[in-house]
């Protein structure tokens, strides 16, 4: 039965609302990291062990953690590791592994319960700085004895307008204004004719190659993506949580590039 037109949820689509057909262009996972074990040292501290599909974590010599895993083999011996934990709570893992220069980029996130998901934006701004109900953490260290150099923020993809083609029927425009926010057009999908003006951190990981990481004010939703400029893929995960029941979504997804407007290159 359809959901009746002035319900919060047919005002604003949920998270089960938009992630179906994001994976036109993901590619298929990798089995390259089973039997890989390894050490993230510097900040972080913790044993990883890989199998076909779980991902073991113990940080700090505390209890171990599970996580249910898929790994995107990126090129350059760079990967995705998109990482759920095995008993469902409030959070989500994705890992930047670089095994060509021994080093990783952890990025933890923290979904909100209901009542938080529902605060005001003005609220969450003066008790955090941020407009989204969505914590995210950025952590990053040397793979096994590496003491590598780490990831760089980066502002490059200030000016520059994209469009993402997830599928025939799910196409978003992003334009990024600045290194900490961008906006958002849905062209085609459950979002169509919606846009809105959001926080997003972004990472050098090579050459014309950038971890973007964006978050939602009124979706308690994060967008964890790769952007390949050479092959003007983008690849990586929209997760979430609902802001009325607090059920969790997850979906790991794929999107062919186009620019629109490049005005960071003039």
């Amino acid at each position: 039965m359809a959901e009746p037109s002035n319900t919060p949820r047919a005002k604003w689509p949920q998270i089960s609302d938009i992630i179906p057909n994001h994976d036109g262009d993901r590619p298929s996972a990798t089995d390259a990291l089973v039997g890989l074990r390894t050490y993230l040292g510097g900040e972080i501290q913790a044993a990883i062990e890989f199998d076909s599909d779980r991902c073991a974590w113990r940080e700090n010599g505390r209890e171990e953690l599970n996580y249910e895993y898929e790994a995107l083999g990126l090129g350059r011996r760079l990967f995705f590791v998109d990482a759920m934990p095995v008993v469902p709570n409030l959070r989500s893992l994705t890992m930047i592994l670089d095994l060509a220069l021994m080093r990783a980029l952890v990025v933890e996130v923290t979904f909100p319960k209901p009542e938080a998901a529902q605060s005001a934006v003005l609220a969450r701004l003066a008790a955090t700085g941020s407009q989204s109900a969505v914590k995210v953490r950025y952590r990053q260290s040397g793979l096994g004895t590496s003491d590598a150099s780490p990831f760089k923020a980066s502002g490059a993809l200030a000016g520059r307008h994209l469009r993402y083609t997830y599928s025939a029927t799910h196409i978003y425009d992003h334009i990024y204004h600045s290194e900490r926010f961008y906006s958002w057009f849905c062209r085609e999908g459950p979002d169509k004719g919606l846009g809105d003006f959001e926080e997003l951190d972004a990472f050098e990981l090579a050459a014309r190659c950038y971890l973007v990481c964006w978050r939602e004010k009124l979706l308690p939703c994060v967008g964890i993506m790769v952007e390949d400029h050479q092959s003007m893929r983008a690849t990586g995960k929209i997760c979430g949580v609902d802001a009325y029941t607090g059920e969790i979504g997850n979906s790991r997804v794929g999107a062919r590039l186009e620019f629109v407007a490049d005005c960071a290159a003039t």
